[in-house]
């Protein structure tokens, strides 16, 4: 089964919208991981991202007993010393969820017309006690999504 996580994390790294906006880490990488930055050779921009929530609200499968779909809630966090690209960033994100589809499965066609997201929020703040100053951008974002 593939989690929410995999389907959202597969869904950043596979745009280039915002990996080109992104550093790459000494490994390689982009600079996008599940839950923390690592704790050293930090590069920016960089950003992470978490599930905050995922209640199951309702059934969907005919011979299913237990809730299969619902919402799920991440938020997602992006540094770095330029807001300006931190914007970028936002609005890259933004225009991924447009079309993200966690509630139909890979390969198969649609049996619902799934919304990019059901809620999305962001907000710039400055990164306290910081040298040189971080920046970072803040998103909340609540989509539909379905057990697969």
């Amino acid at each position: 089964m593939t989690s929410v996580e995999q389907l959202l994390y597969e869904a950043v790294i596979g745009n280039a919208g915002i990996t080109s906006l992104l550093a790459t880490d000494a490994g390689g990488n982009v600079a996008f991981y599940l839950i923390q930055l690592p704790q050293q050779g930090n590069v920016y921009p960089a950003g992470v991202f978490q599930r905050v929530s995922s209640p199951r609200l309702f059934v969907m499968q005919q011979v299913g007993n237990q809730a299969s779909v619902g919402r799920a809630r991440f938020q997602f966090t992006f540094w770095g010393h330029d807001a300006g690209v931190l914007e970028q960033i936002d609005v890259a994100l933004l225009a991924m969820f447009r079309t993200f589809d966690a509630y139909n499965s890979a390969g198969s066609p649609a049996t619902a017309v799934q919304p990019g997201f059901y809620s999305y929020s962001s907000r710039m703040l400055t990164e306290p006690q910081t040298q040189p100053v971080l920046q970072k951008v803040m998103v909340d974002v609540i989509f539909w999504f379905q057990d697969q």
